[in-house]
């Protein structure tokens, strides 16, 4: 949809940078000045298109722009500005989106009150405390004692598998960083080889991988690409150390080399996870902004039904091999 922002500010140059993106829905067509920018026209040194009018003559832009939708940034307007921008777009059959500036919200979360005449977005909260978090324990003690039981034998032979066709430990222990910056020690299939140290490899930066790490083995590149290596985990679910969903746990290395701390302060506020919402939006493909970014929306927006959702999405990218390596 061609879209006219309305807005002038940084916030309004974000929200124009993020609908230009390939796959956002919409095409900007440029911007309009409220009353608060007026006073100085041709000089928004903020936007990146350019300002195409002021909101007074809206309904001329729309027709000159060819504008099927209006981008409207919260706090570039005026309560009576608004309401002139929806009488104008409800006469000329033109949509109207009003960007709240909220961290990504499941819309589930999101119902519309009337306050005195305005309305105003309420946000369900969210807690993982009390009989959520009991619930949540519980499925995780189930599905993980469970599924330890179902992989006792084919665990033996995939042990059996590596001590054959490399030499050393079948198991990988490495301490990582979980639910309130606690250390633990995480179980893996080993999938390199022992002298992999040897490699000039700097691994400290926050979600660490490689396409082609030549330290991995043929049967750990087997292991990784179906996520088998990551089974021996189930324990760490068990005894309480991780959950079944959540962030993924960072190695303590990693975290220890992080200059901004702060990014990991929500990551943390849960248990990490053995799947987590990075992994079924790209898995190792997503850059660590990114992956940061999805832990957060997940703190954010948590729910039983977000976990089963997630899940069942996880499966679907085992069987794609998306980013597995």
């Amino acid at each position: 949809m061609r879209a006219l922002i309305i807005g002038t500010d940084a916030n309004a140059a974000r929200a124009g940078e993020k609908l230009a993106e390939a796959g956002s829905g919409f095409t900007p067509v440029g911007f309009a000045a409220t009353a608060s920018s007026i006073s100085a026209p041709g000089e928004w040194p903020s936007v990146p298109s350019p300002v195409v009018g002021s909101i007074e003559n809206l309904e001329l832009l729309i027709r000159r722009c060819d504008a099927e939708a209006v981008f409207v940034i919260s706090g570039c307007v005026s309560p009576d500005e608004m309401v002139a921008i929806c009488s104008v777009c409800r006469r000329m059959h033109v949509e109207v989106r009003v960007s709240a500036n909220l961290p990504q919200t499941l819309t589930s979360r999101v119902t519309l009150q009337d306050v005195k005449g305005t309305m105003a977005l309420c946000i369900r909260p969210v807690s993982l405390r009390g009989a959520n978090a009991v619930l949540k324990r519980a499925v995780d003690i189930t599905v993980a004692a469970v599924g330890l039981v179902v992989l006792f034998v084919p665990s033996l032979l995939v042990i059996t598998a590596i001590r054959l066709m490399s030499p050393g430990p079948a198991i990988f222990r490495q301490d990582r960083v979980t639910q309130g910056g606690r250390r633990f020690t995480i179980y893996k299939f080993r999938t390199m080889r022992t002298d992999g140290d040897a490699v000039p490899l700097d691994t400290s930066t926050p979600f660490f991988k490689m396409t082609d790490d030549p330290r991995t083995t043929r049967i750990g590149a087997f292991l990784r690409r179906f996520s088998i290596d990551e089974w021996p985990q189930l324990w760490n679910i068990l005894v309480g150390e991780m959950s079944l969903v959540g962030p993924r746990p960072l190695p303590a290395d990693q975290v220890d080399n992080m200059a901004e701390r702060d990014v990991l302060l929500e990551r943390e506020e849960v248990r990490a996870g053995l799947t987590g919402w990075w992994q079924i939006n790209g898995r190792n493909d997503v850059s660590p902004e990114e992956a940061f970014r999805s832990d957060a929306f997940y703190v954010e927006n948590w729910s039983l039904t977000l976990d089963l959702y997630i899940l069942l999405k996880t499966a679907g990218a085992l069987l794609r091999h998306r980013g597995a390596y």
